[in-house]
């Protein structure tokens, strides 16, 4: 009697394989995820501690010297301000009153005034041209109109007033309204070309300075055929 003996060969089926495939992508995919949102946390971690650092050595010098220093360097008793490993302070603007500091890591940006935390963001100041397409200098003190700017109604102003940042800036202040005719105060805008492959963000800072009876109204204007997707 002969006994035959069979080797039998096992594998994975082209269904399995894409299955395992698949299985491997997703872990891989919630990794990279967590990954990143850990990074992130460390790294807005790292500049809000840095930023706290450095409100603390600009607080000491204001007391020292009744100011707080024009540059960084002359910080801290002229020592300068350190930052921890990978983070640069830039984008700071000290005026008798006040500061804004900027720190960066990691291409994040976090920025800190001298009666606020630290917050997402770059500070606003002489630098802001370079960061914004509507160009802030033509904002000069007094009435009437500047080029690339007009005013709406017989109440505006462009004073010297506090900025959102804590900062004595340009502002426009419409608080002197015409009550008997009842003109509306404000500004109308600037104009300038946009790129239709990227997208733009427009902020507008609002501080009501008296109680009353008054609404306001902000909005966007795109021409010839602009199409303007707004949020409220």
């Amino acid at each position: 009697m002969k006994v035959s003996k069979r080797n039998k060969s096992y594998g994975f089926t082209i269904v399995e394989l894409l299955v395992v495939i698949v299985v491997i992508a997703i872990l891989a995919a919630i990794t990279i995820s967590t990954y990143s949102g850990v990074s992130q946390k460390a790294t807005a971690a790292s500049l809000v501690s840095d930023l706290n650092n450095a409100s603390k050595l600009l607080s000491l010098d204001q007391v020292a010297s009744g100011t707080y220093p024009a540059t960084l360097a002359e910080a801290n008793g002229g020592k300068g301000i350190k930052a921890s490993s990978g983070t640069t302070y830039d984008n700071y603007f000290p005026t008798s009153t006040g500061y804004c500091i900027t720190a960066t890591k990691n291409s994040s940006h976090y920025r800190k005034t001298n009666n606020g935390e630290p917050r997402m963001g770059e500070c606003s100041g002489t630098e802001r041209d370079k960061l914004s397409v509507i160009k802030w200098n033509t904002w000069t003190l007094g009435t009437g109109n500047v080029t690339g700017y007009s005013v709406n109604g017989d109440g505006n102003s462009r004073v010297n007033d506090t900025d959102p940042w804590g900062a004595t800036n340009i502002v426009w202040d419409v608080s002197n309204q015409d009550v008997a005719s009842d003109a509306d105060g404000g500004f109308d805008g600037s104009t300038f070309s946009i790129d239709n492959t990227k997208m733009y963000r427009f902020s507008t800072f609002v501080r009501r300075k008296t109680l009353g009876d008054g609404n306001f109204y902000l909005g966007t204007h795109g021409y010839p055929s602009a199409v303007l997707n707004r949020s409220d």
